[in-house]
């Protein structure tokens, strides 16, 4: 297991895959739940690097909206393909971070609150409480400390050609970062990129009436 656990933490970086933070206490989590499907123990297609505290909230909750697979001792040769055919027929409530992109499914506020983008979102949020207040206030000081850095060019007296462009060195980093896997809230990242940043300068460039 010691092993499984090195392997998950290179592929994630380190990183929690539900909530996206760095962390050292980890666990290898089974996306579905190997008190319910044993035979899906050492799936490597359903194993998961998880922080302790989604580990601890997820347990073994995963609630589907078709029918429950059922171990066929037929198919045990396929153990490590089977998650994909279970998908169509069991339809997890569960957002399997392994499989589906974040963006389209999960929203966030500035102050980096996580919102759900229909029942799905909300399961999975609800499941392993990834809005827990430590979690939202990383994701707002990305933002904040983001922003600080804008408004301080404004602020020592350059000229608009000299801010303009010293802003865009500092969006171009922050769009890099929101692309290093290796970085923690890559979703919230992408997110304020695409939906906060149009405002943001438009709010500190644009001369007050």
């Amino acid at each position: 297991m010691a092993d499984i656990k090195k392997m998950l933490f290179d592929v994630y970086n380190g990183k929690c895959a539900f909530c996206e933070q760095k962390v050292e206490a980890s666990h290898v989590e089974h996306f579905r739940p190997k008190s319910i499907y044993y035979w899906l123990a050492f799936a490597w297609s359903n194993l998961l690097f998880a922080c302790f505290y989604c580990n601890l909230f997820k347990r073994d909750r995963f609630e589907i909206a078709g029918n429950r697979a059922v171990f066929d001792p037929n198919k045990i040769n396929e153990i490590n393909t089977l998650s994909a055919s279970y998908d169509v027929v069991e339809q997890p409530r569960l957002i399997n971070p392994e499989k589906e992109d974040a963006e389209g499914l999960f929203a966030f506020q500035k102050d980096g609150l996580i919102l759900p983008s229909g029942t799905r979102g909300t399961y999975t949020i609800e499941t392993c409480k990834i809005d827990r207040n430590y979690l939202n206030d990383r994701r707002k000081e990305l933002w904040d400390n983001f922003t600080n850095d804008i408004q301080s060019e404004v602020l020592e007296g350059k000229t608009k050609e000299e801010v303009a462009q010293d802003i865009m060195v500092l969006v171009r980093k922050f769009k890099r970062e929101s692309e290093n896997t290796k970085l923690e809230f890559l979703a919230f990242r992408r997110y304020a990129l695409r939906y906060f940043l149009t405002d943001l300068l438009c709010d500190i460039l644009t001369p007050a009436a």
